[in-house]
């Protein structure tokens, strides 16, 4: 019966497309480089004075510098160029990652875009919404999303990828990883949806406790949240 439960909880974990991972695992990432840049390169005097007059005083950061500093401590080679769905590789670690800057106010972050299909969901993706058809409309994206992590897994010669995220809250900033397994992709389903049916919920892309990620019909895409308790998990540390 142990045993049993045992395997239980770990299918359910491995059906997940971003699964939680201890930041050594990212063998090419130097963190105390990337602390080190982040406090002395990018938290200058200034910045931290205009982040202090905002509203929120979030530190609010800049995606592609952040990418540009994680490319540093990762010895690696920025490819992120709108294409692809990747942002910085190491070929010689086999390494591609995705990076997210998020801010944490209340219970969830705001949102990131994980794929947006405008040219070939278009007017199927409306069908679907109004015939009920949800799992359909998510296999739009699945197919979409999975062709081009795989593509871009071959293009650039890598087998691992992770997804590197970026959290702040007013004057702190945790960093989260999470291992994306691309063949887990296909195991996403709906898991209901908006009374106005604009927007579809969206189970197995990561751990409900983390996570939400919704599919929205207007913009075309598919968005993911992060919970309050995810920077608590043992896959988050803080590092500013």
């Amino acid at each position: 019966m142990v045993l049993q439960k045992f395997w239980k909880r770990i299918s359910w974990k491995t059906k997940k497309v971003l699964q939680p991972c201890r930041l050594d695992e990212i063998t090419c990432l130097d963190l105390d480089y990337l602390k080190n840049l982040i406090e002395k390169d990018y938290l200058t005097p200034s910045r931290i004075e205009y982040y202090q007059s905002t509203s929120t005083k979030n530190y609010n950061l800049e995606d592609g510098f952040m990418e540009f500093l994680v490319n540093k401590a990762t010895n690696g080679q920025r490819v992120a160029d709108g294409h692809s769905p990747l942002d910085i590789i190491n070929q010689q670690m086999g390494i591609g990652i995705d990076v997210a800057c998020l801010c944490l106010n209340g219970n969830w972050s705001n949102e990131k875009s994980i794929i947006q299909n405008f040219k070939n969901a278009g007017n199927d993706l409306d069908n679907l919404f109004q015939s009920n058809m949800f799992n359909e409309a998510i296999k739009i994206y699945q197919k979409c999303l999975f062709n081009k992590l795989f593509m871009s897994k071959h293009k650039y010669q890598v087998s691992d990828l992770y997804y590197l995220v970026f959290v702040s809250i007013k004057n702190q900033i945790y960093l989260m990883s999470f291992k994306l397994i691309i063949e887990n992709i296909f195991n996403i389903r709906q898991n209901g949806y908006t009374d106005s049916m604009k927007s579809i919920r969206i189970k197995n892309f990561i751990n409900p406790k983390l996570g939400k990620t919704i599919l929205y019909k207007s913009k075309k895409r598919i968005e993911i949240r992060f919970s309050k308790d995810a920077i608590k998990h043992f896959n988050s540390l803080r590092i500013v």
